[in-house]
């Protein structure tokens, strides 16, 4: 048995973020925001509050990924989200990116 080095590769960061995001009656939002989601490779979940004048939720991706989502997530809001925290996951929560 021959004694071998594995190289084995680091794994990459996944975060998680929650969101909330101030928006015009746009009812067209949630399916264009699942399909940019799709596009950067972003899972989470998107609704609107119950005022119907924001949407919130939680974002999930690596930190290049993400970010990509927010300045989305920003032009179609024409204003900055309010963010929380950026918390490294040691596995992803979610399998997909969906409205509600």
């Amino acid at each position: 048995m021959s004694n071998k080095n594995y190289e084995i590769s680091t794994p990459i960061a996944i975060y998680r973020l929650s969101y909330v995001l101030q928006v015009a009656d746009d009812k067209n939002l949630l399916p264009r925001a699942a399909q940019k989601a799709k596009e950067v490779n972003v899972c989470g979940y998107m609704m609107y509050t119950h005022s119907g004048h924001a949407v919130s939720g939680e974002l999930e991706g690596t930190r290049d990924d993400l970010q990509q989502m927010l300045y989305w997530l920003q032009l179609e809001g024409g204003e900055k989200p309010r963010l929380g925290r950026y918390q490294q996951q040691l596995k992803a929560k979610y399998d997909d990116f969906f409205c509600c």
